[in-house]
């Protein structure tokens, strides 16, 4: 494989890989990546990626399109794999090393896995290994470090699979080595993303490079971000915020510093020590500096854009940060990953007029069109709620080989008419507030935000009866005054043993950030008119501090 990158891949190759590939033509010795106390340039970073292509290209995976697994450790491997998987004509698709085994098996051949990247030791842990047992016959790309012990036990037991090493290949020249790419249609998928799904089955959901390149332009119209700029890099990157992390920060030339593990359990010193301009979190995350008193005047003079993402934004959290920041834009984005990262946002401005407890979410980008609807009609007054429906060029065709999910979220309206726009139901409960947009009110079904991730309370009820055996469980949120949720609590008809083996055998079944902080035996549980289970009951019940009675 002997392609050189040229000047016109960026203009001739509509792909969020060529957003890098145009910033190596640009600045090859500015600063791409930080990580691990080391600083990539992009030519130091695209020679990663070329060490990757040349496996790829060696193992025949270029041009195939096919689903490339990439189980991440935030190391330059991981971030060489995204890019080298896009840019091969491949579909990137990013797994959690953290989930159980049998979720993550579950992923790997729903989402129809051909090849698997493994990043360092580090990432092997036991649900790995368990799924690479059980997985069917893969091509693994393992880093340099390979074999560690855990990971040569697994492969010694699942001798289905053929296992390269990106050393294989060797290292050469990557201005003879980096592969451009070709065109690419405009239905060419540039990554797939598993988000939680309320039967207990993730949902995967496929992105195009055509939807995602026109969110990362708009972001950076929008943001005005530039090579002096230094983003953080706090979500995981099976988040799809990571998306907007990497390539916007690519495309604007920048360098991304993704923080050591210690580093991201402060924060705020990492952004300081780092000179942080662009930071990008989900609100918890912050809430917690604000929780601590960190946020005081001025504390972060660096940063000029804030992007908060993944969670409603209490008011009282971006008052505090405009005082913590005073020369950053403070931006509330919204977004299903059905819509390609985010689709409409908001600026919030200090003393901006609004009495809401929740920052709104605004307008949407051009690209997409929004609507609010209340059984079966179209709510145009203020202030009155309904759910939130999304159309326009950055919509997911639907999900990933789940034909039922996709007819269920995914319809045309008006409905009797064939040519329709196809809208997409977000589940989301909002309302118009005029000069402002849309104001986010909450949920229809039981689906919550929990730290930056979508969680579906019915997986994990269903995660406790198999896990218990037990007949009647409720899983509520218990959420802050801002309407952050900050812990979940799960109450059972009977518990077997004591909370924290519960919590153990419930995390074979569900990703550790899923299970409940509390788990409560009740004997009887409180009832609606209706004879159901009475849900806001019991989150009143989970809310009371010690000291403090229900008030009925």
């Amino acid at each position: 494989m002997t392609v050189k990158i040229d000047e016109g891949v960026g203009a001739a190759r509509a792909s969020l890989d060529a957003f890098f590939s145009a910033s190596v033509l640009r600045h090859p010795e500015r600063p791409a990546l930080v990580v691990h106390g080391r600083t990539w340039s992009y030519r130091a970073l695209n020679a990663e990626c070329a060490a990757m292509e040349q496996v790829l290209d060696a193992m025949g995976l270029v041009c195939k399109r096919c689903n490339i697994g990439v189980i991440y450790a935030k190391g330059v491997l991981s971030y060489a794999a995204v890019i080298a998987t896009m840019r091969t004509d491949n579909v990137y698709v990013p797994l959690n090393p953290k989930v159980p085994g049998e979720r993550l098996l579950r992923m790997i051949e729903d989402a129809r896995i051909g090849a698997l990247i493994v990043d360092t030791d580090a990432v092997v842990s036991e649900g790995v290994c368990a799924a690479l047992r059980h997985a069917s016959p893969l091509k693994i790309i393992a880093s340099a470090s390979y074999p560690s012990e855990s990971l040569a036990s697994a492969l010694k037991e699942a001798p289905q699979h053929e296992v390269w090493r990106v050393s294989d290949c060797g290292h050469e020249d990557w201005e003879r080595h980096s592969y451009s790419g070709a065109p690419l249609a405009a239905t060419a998928l540039a990554y797939i993303i598993f988000t939680s799904g309320s039967t207990g089955i993730p949902k995967g959901v496929p992105i195009t490079h055509e939807s995602a390149c026109r969110c990362i332009r708009e972001a950076h119209q929008l943001f005005e971000t530039c090579e002096r700029d230094r983003f953080t890099q706090f979500s995981a990157l099976s988040f799809d915020v990571s998306i907007l992390d990497l390539f916007l920060c690519w495309k604007s030339g920048a360098a991304l510093h993704v923080p050591e593990p210690s580093e991201a359990l402060v924060p705020m010193s990492f952004a300081v020590s780092h000179g942080i301009t662009v930071w990008s979190s989900v609100p918890s995350l912050s809430n917690f500096l604000l929780k601590l008193r960190l946020l005081k005047s001025n504390a972060l003079p660096q940063l000029r854009l804030s992007l908060f993402c993944g969670e409603a934004l209490p008011a009282e959290l971006a008052e505090a940060w405009i005082t913590a920041a005073p020369q950053s834009r403070v931006i509330n984005l919204y977004g299903p990953t059905e819509c390609t990262i985010f689709a409409t946002y908001y600026e919030y401005k200090s003393q901006s007029g609004t009495s809401q407890p929740i920052v709104p979410i605004g307008r949407p980008l051009p690209n997409l069109q929004s609507m609010v609807v209340d059984e079966g009609r179209v709510v145009e007054e203020d202030d009155v709620p309904g759910e939130l429906w999304l159309s326009g060029d950055q919509l997911a065709a639907g999900y990933w080989n789940n034909q039922a999910a996709t007819e269920a979220a995914f319809v045309r309206f008006p409905a009797n008419l064939p040519q329709a726009d196809v809208w997409y139901r977000t589940g989301d409960l909002v309302s118009h507030r005029r000069g402002i947009g849309l104001s986010f009110r909450g949920r229809l079904d039981r689906q919550i935000k929990l730290r930056g991730f979508r969680v579906e309370l019915q997986e994990i009820e269903s995660a406790l009866r198999e896990t218990l055996g037990c007949a009647l469980v409720a899983v509520v949120p218990v959420r802050n005054t801002g309407g952050i949720c900050e812990q979940i609590v799960a109450y059972c008809d009977r518990v077997d043993a004591d909370e924290s083996t519960v919590k153990d055998r419930c995390a074979r079944r569900i990703p550790r950030y899923m299970v409940p902080d509390r788990i409560i035996e009740l004997d009887t549980f409180p009832l609606s008119p209706s004879g159901k289970v009475d849900y806001l009951a019991l989150a009143a019940r989970a809310a009371v501090r010690p000291g403090q009675t229900v008030q009925r």
